[in-house]
Parts: C-alpha cells; structure tokens; sequence
C-alpha cells in the first residue's frame, strides 16, 4: 500500500505514529506546492489516483495552515 494512502487512512491511537503521518502530509504538500504544476501529475508521479491525490494535498494543507496559525499565535 502506498505510504500517502496509509497516513491519509490512519485512525489509531497513537499519537507519536499520528504525528509522523502528520509530518508526512505536511511534506507531501509542501512538495506539490513546491515542485508540481497540476495534481495530475503529482498523482502519476506518486502513483496515485486523482481523487487520493486531491486527498493528501487537502489533508497535508490542512496540517500545514493549522501549524503555521500555531506558531503565529505562540
């Protein structure tokens, strides 16, 4: 199974793996923010589908924008 698909479906209590996978997301979309011009090819390049493309992006900025707002208010 593909890393990305792992941390976008992992629901465990674990809160050390929770936040690597955390991390992980957040480098995910610092990278096709960085590197990609559409999401299709970030998808082919990760080989994923559009949809599981469109997913990690949106989860990895979510992560993102919530850990740049808590550095802002800190």
């Amino acid at each position: 199974m593909n890393a990305i698909i792992t941390a976008l479906n992992y629901t465990g209590e674990d809160k050390a793996l929770k936040a690597a996978y955390d991390e992980y997301l957040d480098f995910i979309f610092m990278d096709w923010f960085n590197n990609f011009l559409t999401v299709e090819r970030f998808a082919e390049y990760y080989e994923l589908e559009i949809e599981q493309a469109k997913k990690a992006i949106d989860a990895g900025q979510e992560i993102h924008n919530k850990r740049a707002n808590e550095r802002l208010t800190a």
